[in-house]
């Protein structure tokens, strides 16, 4: 019996040794794992970053092969990735965007550049987030966010189309002047840029030197977004108002000239529809931009009132005159060449301060 107890005892001392053996093997193997963990993590982050980078050098290297670089020239583009705050009566707005630059100069050390038409919105607006050397070839990437103005001219209103440009001048240079050029295929709209109720219609890309006293000069580039209205029958709603008021002075034509009652109502309907106009028109002045010369809208507006004119005029001479003489067939003829020539007129105006205009 005595021998069955010890070697119960000596198989339960083992077990546990052996337990508290793999215990401590689990524990040295935990703290490994956490110690080899960020070393691994950090090391993959770094192939990473590495093979990012590395992939950005052979993007680099592909789109600008075969590009001229001369002595002082600079190549740049312009990413444009949203809009913000578009005020169609001022032409402000707000541009969040890539723009970057290239050169091989080594006398260029960096691109200072500054905005002509805007500001960035705050300090920290306007930040250089990737810059290095691709061969030969320096390159900046900039991201700014900047309110810009381009002074709206509404002259075809309501058909009229609104542009957003992006002007910028470098400051590198007094008296060796860079030459600036456009890298045209990293240039343009991201396709998550909406402009609420306008759409891209074309994209113009430019390039001059200003000159400035004392012999100065800056390379210039300027990229115009030009936009129409989305729906081109939202360009019809500011003149469909003015076209009932016509059309329900039109419909007096058919009220006799000879009977008071019908004079009488066919003034009221005139007076009413001109005053109508007049007071559309000022209404609607507020939400149209400045123009270099008289608005379609506003040769539209004269030609209305010119048509209500013409009917006030044609009721108050028609009935005069039949009070007076009596004359039923001249009465009726009156309203009828009156009727013609209230439409004629303000057509044949409208047409001619068109052409006059352009």
């Amino acid at each position: 019996m005595k021998n069955k107890h010890d070697c119960s005892a000596k198989k339960k001392g083992h077990s546990h040794k052996v337990l508290y053996k793999s215990i401590l093997l689990a524990v040295l193997f935990s703290i490994g794992f956490v110690l080899l963990c960020p070393t691994l993590t950090r090391g993959q982050t770094t192939d990473t970053g590495s093979s990012q980078a590395d992939q950005i050098q052979k993007i680099l290297q592909s789109q600008l092969q075969g590009l001229d670089f001369g002595n002082r020239t600079m190549y740049m583009g312009i990413w444009v990735l949203h809009i913000y705050s578009y005020q169609y009566t001022t032409g402000t707005y707000t541009l969040d965007m890539y723009v970057y630059f290239f050169w091989k100069d080594p006398d260029i050390t960096t691109a200072n550049w500054y905005l002509t038409n805007g500001y960035p919105i705050n300090s920290a607006a306007k930040v250089l987030i990737n810059s290095g050397i691709n061969g030969t070839i320096k390159y900046e990437f900039y991201r700014v966010t900047a309110t810009l103005n381009t002074p709206p001219d509404a002259r075809d209103y309501p058909f009229d189309k609104i542009n957003l440009k992006i002007s910028l001048e470098l400051t590198n240079s007094a008296v060796n002047i860079i030459n600036l050029n456009w890298l045209q295929n990293q240039t343009g709209l991201d396709p998550a840029f909406v402009n609420p109720n306008w759409k891209t219609t074309n994209i113009e890309l430019s390039t001059a030197k200003h000159s400035y006293p004392f012999g100065i000069k800056a390379p210039y580039a300027e990229m115009t977004i030009t936009q129409a209205k989305t729906k081109p029958s939202s360009a019809l709603a500011s003149l469909f108002p003015p076209l009932v008021f016509s059309f329900v002075s039109a419909v007096s034509f058919l009220f006799s000239l000879k009977d008071p009652g019908s004079v009488g109502l066919r003034m009221g309907l005139n007076t009413s529809m001109l005053i109508t106009t007049i007071l559309f028109q000022l209404n609607i002045s507020g939400s149209i931009p400045p123009s270099s010369s008289v608005t379609i809208f506003g040769l539209f507006s004269i030609s209305v009132l010119l048509f209500l004119s013409l009917n006030l005029i044609v009721t108050i001479v028609g009935f005069a005159h039949f009070v007076k003489y009596k004359n039923e067939k001249f009465a009726l003829k009156v309203n009828r060449w009156g009727f013609l020539i209230s439409i004629a007129l303000p057509v044949a105006l409208f047409s001619i301060l068109f052409l006059l205009r352009t």
